[in-house]
């Protein structure tokens, strides 16, 4: 098997520092057999969750909601830091144009 990054592949979406919110992909349309991951890299988050719960989601525009993320640092109750959260969705068949909201 090999990794490689696709020709369909959107740029990087950049978020202001200091800022909360989601982020949205340009459309891209993986091929057949893709593993898309994406990588939410953040220094602060804040939640009211328990240690170990996940602050964060990813979806695609088609409804597909990406796996809880691996982290990547030590999320805890409150207010934390960490480094990054990184998803993943496999596409079995491809699923034509999507966007993918972190």
């Amino acid at each position: 098997m090999t990794i490689a990054e696709d020709a369909s592949t959107p740029a990087v979406v950049h978020s202001p520092y200091g800022t909360s919110g989601t982020g949205t992909s340009a459309p891209f349309s993986p091929p057949a057999g893709s593993l898309v991951v994406v990588a939410a890299i953040a220094g602060y988050a804040s939640h009211t969750g328990t240690t170990g719960s996940n602050p964060l989601s990813c979806a695609d525009s088609l409804g597909n909601t990406y796996a809880t993320p691996v982290f990547v640092g030590s999320p805890s109750a409150g207010t934390h830091w960490f480094n990054a959260a990184f998803f993943a969705f496999w596409y079995a068949a491809a699923p034509g144009s999507i966007t993918v909201t972190r």
